[in-house]
């Protein structure tokens, strides 16, 4: 029977990652709770490829979570009286412009504002409305609320500007961003205040979001990371809830009204240029009205948003010392065509030397040789293969074909066999170059610029590691960036998923900070390399290229993920490795802390069973439960020398 029921929970499994059954799970979903209208407008957007979640019902687990997640009225009034007791009491402005919002929609985010739990706030509302109706009641609001200032603007000027004169009479240290038709949590300056009796020096605080319609559903939550520059690139993730140090924002000046759309990201960047005291609430604290203007407004706001964003984000690049960068959409994709895309060209392309341990199998070296040699443009680059043992008469052979290409060199390791040290041995043979490539023997490159895109980053200060997106022959996403604590040890974000998928923690298209890259195809700095020691040898075979990018973030470095640069790769989904045990235990020696304490590129919200970043309000799917339970089942295995995988492990 225990055999029956797994079986059949694969079977269920397999069946909830067909794109057939979760359109028909979804229909029945909404069709039941909301309609044929929502139906049709979600069905839509489903086939338009606009979001691709991948569980419905994960969309409704965390409906039912949100509703049994809001505080009770003796929850909030215990906050208010614990506020009472901090000795350091800090103030918030909050800054909203009014235009001509739907009045039922502007009293609900009137009440949230109202309803907040810690009291030390008053409200700037730049009023620019053209409805009559609206600013009378917020006139009236203004006079029962002592609170709320409201000012009457003679026209409106735009976000940005509108913006802008709530900024400028605000008053308080920190400041508050608050669209006029969103809604606060009533504990969201609560939480905001909380955490910074713990860190007063934040000079900007964010939290997670969601999205709420008209019946009050909250759905499509965004769990998101902690700091992340080069996040920031593609997505205005700090938006909802962003709080601003005051005199921080002073000296960053006002919200530019040239960018309107994109006025906030602007205004973040330029922060970013200033500060690098932000800090993440893993909370959700900020709910995103879903409500739609006309579809012609909706499409001539796209354009004009659309292109404040690109400007957004090249002047940030130019005013950080990167020369002439090209930012762009790609069109005719369904999550590219949202999020920009960042390239630009190195003054002197720096050296590379590509490293790539190998032992016999000659056609799968040779197909990777052979998309490097044809396919890369990169102008600087040269091959490494280090060769670990090959007896094969055909993996000679092949040697002997590549000797007349000036870009390749061959180097043997007549060691035992250790993958690191392997490694270390290939990096022996670059020490000119400036930067080093480990590149496994069974990847193979999908477009020209796939190097170009990788070593762009490190004209980004502080960039040390580069990790690219591999993926497998069937399309599915084999790497996209490394979670320390996912699976229990440490595993790959998205891995199986589908490419370009849009999830609770965002898409596998954005560029991403990690703490790690898998060493499959990894890019670091040739003298952060040697300062850091190299791979570490006592691993011989797993999770080295995983410490070593500890190590760099330990460093003061960043490690940076990039779906620009797309590989084969052509691991098998069912191969089963002989992997050391002694490499599990020190891996877990080094990763315990990261795992206790939280991996800061991941969110605490999401599950870390599997790879695909879900929701998840189960203690029992968090990191530190499953490495204990990982690490019991490791201990009590019989044989301590190798272990198989995945079976044993499963």
């Amino acid at each position: 029977m225990p055999h029956l029921t797994t079986r059949l929970k694969r079977l269920r499994n397999a069946l909830e990652r067909q794109r057939a059954y979760q359109l028909m799970r979804t229909a029945s979903i909404i069709l039941r709770r909301d309609g044929l209208p929502a139906f049709a407008e979600r069905l839509g957007r489903w086939l338009r490829g606009e979001r691709r979640y991948y569980r419905p019902l994960e969309w409704l687990a965390y409906q039912k979570y949100a509703q049994s997640a809001k505080l009770s009225p003796t929850e909030l009034a215990a906050q208010r009286q614990a506020a009472l007791a901090w000795s350091y009491q800090p103030t918030f402005g909050i800054l909203t412009p009014l235009y001509n919002v739907p009045l039922p929609i502007f009293q609900q985010t009137a009440a949230a504002v109202t309803a907040q739990s810690y009291p030390n706030w008053r409200w700037y509302v730049a009023d620019a409305s053209t409805d009559s109706q609206l600013s009378a009641y917020l006139q009236q609001l203004a006079a029962a609320e002592p609170r709320l200032c409201a000012i009457r603007l003679d026209q409106n000027r735009g976000i940005a500007a509108n913006t802008n004169a709530a900024l400028q009479s605000a008053t308080e240290e920190f400041l508050v961003l608050l669209d006029h038709d969103d809604l606060l949590a009533p504990e969201a300056l609560f939480e905001v205040a909380r955490f910074l009796q713990r860190q007063p020096q934040a000079d900007l605080i964010y939290s997670d979001s969601d999205k709420v319609n008209a019946k009050g559903r909250h759905f499509e939550p965004f769990f998101k990371p902690d700091w992340s520059p080069e996040l920031l690139l593609c997505v205005n993730y700090l938006a909802h809830l962003s709080v601003l140090r005051r005199e921080v924002a002073l000296q960053v000046g006002q919200f530019d009204p040239a960018l309107d759309g994109a006025q906030d990201w602007d205004y973040f960047l330029r922060l970013s240029e200033q500060t690098q005291r932000i800090h993440h609430i893993p909370k959700v604290l900020y709910h995103w009205r879903a409500w739609r203007s006309s579809t012609a407004q909706a499409r001539s706001a796209k354009r004009y948003v659309a292109a404040a964003q690109l400007a957004a984000v090249r002047n940030h690049l130019q005013r950080t010392g990167i020369a002439a960068p090209r930012v762009f959409f790609v069109a005719e994709h369904p999550i590219r065509s949202i999020y920009p895309r960042v390239e630009w060209q190195q003054p002197a392309p720096r050296s590379v030397a590509i490293i790539i341990p190998s032992r016999d199998h000659a056609r799968v070296l040779d197909a990777c040789l052979a998309s490097l040699f044809r396919l890369t443009d990169y102008p600087n680059y040269r091959v490494i293969v280090v060769d670990t043992g090959s007896r094969e008469p055909a993996t000679n052979a092949l040697y002997v074909g590549y000797a007349a290409e000036p870009r390749f060199s061959l180097v043997h390791y007549d060691q035992p066999f250790n993958f690191s040290r392997a490694c270390n041995f290939g990096a022996q043979h670059a020490a000119q170059d400036d930067l080093l490539l480990f590149l496994n023997n069974d990847t193979q490159v999908l477009a020209a610029d796939w190097l170009s895109r990788m070593a762009q980053w490190f004209e980004r200060e502080g960039v040390g590691v580069v990790g690219a997106k591999l993926l497998y022959p069937d399309g599915k996403v084999q790497h996209g960036g490394v979670i320390v604590g996912l699976s229990g040890m440490a595993s790959h974000a998205f891995q199986l998923s589908e490419e370009s998928i849009m999830t609770h923690f965002g898409s596998d298209d954005w560029y991403r900070d990690y703490l790690a890259v898998t060493g499959a195809c990894l890019l670091i700095d040739r003298r952060l390399f040697e300062r850091i020691g190299g791979f570490d040898e006592a691993y011989e075979l797993v999770y080295s290229d995983v410490e070593l990018c500890l190590r760099a973030v330990a460093a003061g470095y960043r490690v940076v993920y990039t779906p620009d640069a797309r590989l084969l790769h052509h691991e098998s989904l069912t191969h089963k490795r002989r992997v050391p045990y002694d490499d599990f235990l020190r891996a877990n020696e080094h990763f315990k802390t990261w795992i206790e304490r939280g991996d800061p590129y991941y969110n605490p919200n999401l599950s870390h069973i599997g790879t695909l970043p879900n929701f998840s309000a189960n203690s029992g799917e968090r990191a530190a439960h499953l490495n204990a339970v990982l690490m019991a089942k490791l201990r009590a295995l019989p044989a301590k020398g190798y272990l198989t995988l995945p079976d044993d492990l499963a």
